[in-house]
């Protein structure tokens, strides 16, 4: 009577979020309060990821694999004021693999420090008008005490169940927590439908549900961390010591020259274990013997994990002639079905077995397949060959595991300032979806914040999926990084394919390049060194149409690059083509592109060299940087990196040697220097350029040109100011008039690179004209007056956009670095839409150009910028170019 009168209210805070039940006791319904839901925000402190049970918390009482449906912890739920239960539930077929193991311990993770937990055990589901209404029965009852905040904890429990596989088990915890506290974990979801988020106010029949149907929002849609541990043991699906004799169902197969000479038997001579093992010993002299010892039927379970196990020895181990085998066949009478899956053989370097230690092939790959063995004896008058202690050991299937494939996105090598976005193939190996973490991270930590976690939720089982970073990674250091992708996955059962990683070397900005487009040898500023035979050729260039080689591969950049011949001479050649002098930065590289003919079959020897003081490698101060004798690269072009770091702030020679005689063939191209550079001396001015004009370029006649002169004085140890005087004199070719004249004479001129601004030309005549630029620094300062000098040819033609243009052309910013003004400049055979964007490194657009500009000659002058790397975008209809501006100050 008093039941069906009297509502009875019972207060629960949830995430911070007060809940009811509203109405009698036994047939309430869970409605929550009309407030606006919060959820309380994970407690997981900066740099660390959401958590997933330590490895210490299995592998207790041998090999454990944990059942569940969660991901990592990552709720933290308040449940204060009343003691609720929180389950997993594991159906038949998913505890069916693993009948006859035992449950041993259960795992669940905590949120706020609490007294006292209990875990549960039920046995069924109580099914009410075809509902599941919670589990049946309950066989098992452990208390932990003294649960420890923000870590899962371990219940061993009291009595082991043994799995049967016939019905389903609940695996529950009952909490009981004050206010404020929020003890529950439950991770991000989704649930697991009808199995992976079960909850109850009291445990009472009739009182379960799931979460995920309550309507507390999407918060609640999650798995409970809770995990049941099984003590797995291998089943013997065969155990052999050959100690009756050889076993009943095996099979012996005589097939070599001598059908009744010796084959496989049962020996006491030489054993592993016991008394007995199983030999072939060899035949008689010329006898050619192909002996096979195949074993009964093995059936391997769907799913298993199996290895075969075995010992082994040799007689005669020396006298082998040919390789040994294992063997798997699907038919004992045809032994044209067995594939090799292991051989021995002393003629490959396989050492003297001894009986050290066993020989293991995994058998997964059989996995629900019935298949048979196989010992292949192979020798001619050779060795004896002696097995003993076979076991085929298989384990139920692993319930989670998922592996890193690759990385994709992750390029050799990029330059400093530079972004990837790397996306990881995953694979999850097994039948059950997964729900992780993919963490992506560099080695050193290329950003502040060092982590990235991406969610995968679910990953279906036996899916392969490809999963992007969720941002770029900015590397703003140079150096050498490795990118790691990491599965973090509670209760991977294989931990050796959970982690992969790919190396990217972050580089200075370029700073030197060699292309040998000048076609000489040896290039300016380099040295050629003949220390073997006087009469070898030496390095020569090579264009892919030469007749003293059969290589036909064009050079990677340009027209030209460099090569060694394999010459024919009276003794070996030893030649040497070095570098300038070299100043390394803090960080620094060497890259180039290398091809090969002959090798390595006739190779002697080829390498990278590094000297800090003589350039000439007859004084000894070379170092080995790269030994490449092994590195082939027949007829192909390969790209090779060189780390500097080593030698930073050192001044270095580098030198490619080549050692040989009707050897190999050596092609070298595309040298590049990242943080590397001539190393100059201290007041050694130079013209770097103009700023506005390159050579070569066409001016329209009566366009004002800006004559700026970018002027250096090296900013290193020992410089200074200094007093210097800049000469600018434009000549027409032609008749050899000087048309236009001027000097400045500039005190104290500072450390760096500054642009020097002279009054404006403007051509009236056309014709060909070349600029000279000198600078004279006071007598006896300047070390080097090979860079005081420069002349810059330019033809002056039609007005400005009337220049005939048969062809697209585009000149990126010239200077590149600018100390002040850089100009692109470009022609258009065709009236076009031309759209142009340079962005700082921040992203923001410091200036942009979208017209549609007149057939002819166009220029795009980019002053008045700060100093720091940009970026550009060109897009001129189908022509479009990207680059890099850099303004130094």
């Amino acid at each position: 009577m008093w039941r069906n009168t009297i509502a009875v209210v019972i207060g629960l805070t949830l995430c911070g979020v007060t809940l009811a039940y509203v109405g009698d006791v036994d047939d309430a319904i869970l409605k929550p309060d009309k407030v606006e839901f919060t959820v309380r925000v994970p407690k997981v402190k900066e740099g660390t990821v959401p958590v997933y049970p330590g490895s210490e918390l299995l592998g207790v009482k041998g090999t454990e694999y944990d059942l569940h449906y969660d991901g990592p912890a990552w709720y933290w739920v308040g449940v204060s004021g009343w003691p609720v239960h929180t389950a997993i539930r594991l159906t038949p077929d998913e505890l069916a693999p693993y009948a006859g193991q035992e449950i041993v311990a259960v795992l669940f993770a905590v949120g706020d420090e609490i007294d006292t937990a209990i875990v549960k055990l039920y046995l069924g589901d109580d099914i009410v008008n075809d509902t599941i209404r919670g589990p049946r029965e309950q066989i098992l009852e452990d208390t932990i005490i003294g649960l420890h905040r923000g870590v899962w904890h371990r219940v061993d429990l009291s009595t082991p169940y043994v799995i049967t596989g016939a019905e389903t088990l609940w695996v529950a915890v009952r909490w009981f927590s004050t206010a404020d506290q929020y003890p529950v974990r439950w991770d991000w979801g989704p649930a697991v439908p009808y199995k992976g988020d079960w909850f109850s106010w009291d445990g009472t029949p009739g009182s379960w549900f799931e979460i995920r149907l309550a309507g507390w929002g999407d918060w609640a849609n999650a798995n409970m961390n809770i995990r049941a541990v099984v003590d797995v043991e291998g089943v013997e699906l065969i155990s052999e010591g050959f100690e009756s004799g050889m076993p009943e169902g095996w099979t012996v197969l005589n097939l070599g020259d001598e059908t009744e000479g010796n084959t496989w038997t049962i020996t006491g001579d030489n054993v592993h274990t016991g008394d007995s093992a199983a030999v072939c010993e060899y035949g008689a002299s010329g006898e050619f013997q192909d002996e096979w010892m195949i074993t009964p039927v093995v059936s391997i379970p769907v799913g298993a994990t199996a290895t075969l196990e075995f010992y082994h020895d040799m007689g005669f181990w020396s006298w082998d002639t040919d390789p040994n085998y294992v063997r798997i066949g699907t038919d004992p009478t045809d032994t044209g079905t067995f594939t090799v899956v292991w051989d021995y053989y002393y003629g490959d370097g396989d050492p003297d077995p001894d009986w050290e230690a066993p020989v293991v092939i995994d058998l997964s790959a059989y996995a629900g397949q019935n298949i048979y063995i196989a010992w292949q004896y192979r020798s001619t008058w050779a060795e004896d060959w002696y097995v003993d202690d076979i076991k085929v050991i298989s384990m139920p299937p692993v319930p989670h595991d998922v592996r890193v494939v690759d990385i994709l996105g992750v390029p050799d090598m990029i330059m400093v300032g530079d972004s990837i976005l790397p996306s990881v193939i995953v694979e999850n190996l097994t039948t059950n979806d997964e729900y992780g973490i993919l963490r992506i991270w560099t080695e050193p930590h290329a950003e502040a914040s060092p982590y990235y976690d991406n969610w995968f939720w679910p990953l279906y089982g036996q899916q392969v999926d490809t999963i992007q970073n969720y941002e770029y990674i900015t590397f703003n250091t140079p150096g050498t990084y490795k990118v790691v992708a990491y599965v973090d996955l509670g209760g991977d059962m294989i931990a050796e394919n959970d982690r992969l990683d790919k190396e990217i070397v972050v580089t200075p900005p370029l700073t030197y390049e060699e292309g040998f487009e000048s076609a000489v040898i040896p290039p300016e500023g380099w040295q050629q060194y003949i220390l073997g035979d006087p009469t070898s050729p030496g390095w020569r260039v090579y264009t892919g149409t030469e007749d003293w080689t059969i290589v036909t591969t064009p050079p990677v950049e340009g027209n030209y690059a460099i090569a060694h011949n394999d010459d024919n001479l009276d003794y070996e050649a030893e030649d040497w083509l070095v570098t300038p002098r070299m100043v390394v930065g803090d960080v620094a590289f060497l890259t180039f592109y290398y091809m090969t003919n002959y090798a390595p079959t006739y190779t002697e020897y080829r390498g990278v060299w590094i000297s800090t003081g003589s350039p000439n490698p007859a004084d000894g101060d070379y170092v080995e940087l790269l030994d490449m004798s092994d590195m082939a690269s027949d007829e192909e072009w390969s790209y090779v990196i060189i780390d500097l770091s080593e030698y930073a702030n050192d001044t270095v020679y580098i030198g490619f040697k080549y050692v040989g005689d009707w050897a190999d063939e050596w092609f070298i191209d595309g040298l590049a220097g990242y943080g590397i550079s001539y190393a100059v001396m201290p007041y050694d001015f130079a013209v770097m350029g103009l700023s506005n004009i390159v050579d070569g370029q066409e001016l329209p006649i009566g366009s004002t040109q800006n004559i700026g002169v970018v002027v250096q004085n090296p900013v290193i140890p020992g410089g200074g100011p200094a007093d210097m005087r800049l000469t600018c004199k434009i000549v027409r070719d032609a008749d050899g008039a000087i048309v236009w004249n001027e000097y400045k004479d500039i005190f104290d001129f500072p450390r760096g690179v500054d642009t020097i601004w002279f009054n404006d030309w403007t051509p009236v005549e056309s014709g060909s004209y070349t600029i000279n630029i000198v600078v004279n620094v006071e007598e006896g300062v300047d070390p080097n007056l090979m860079n005081n000098i420069l002349a810059v040819n330019v033809t002056v033609g039609a007005k400005m956009g009337e220049q005939e243009v048969t062809r697209f052309f585009f000149h990126g910013p010239t200077p590149n670095p600018a100390a002040g003004t850089s100009v692109i400049e470009f022609g258009l055979p065709k009236a076009t839409q031309v759209e142009f964007r340079l962005i700082d490194i921040a992203g923001r657009t410091v200036r942009e150009v979208n017209e549609t500009m007149a057939p002819g000659v166009h220029t795009i002058t980019l002053d008045n910028l700060a100093t720091g790397v940009y970026f550009y975008h060109f897009d001129a209809g189908s022509e479009v170019r990207y680059g890099k501006l850099v303004i130094v100050q």
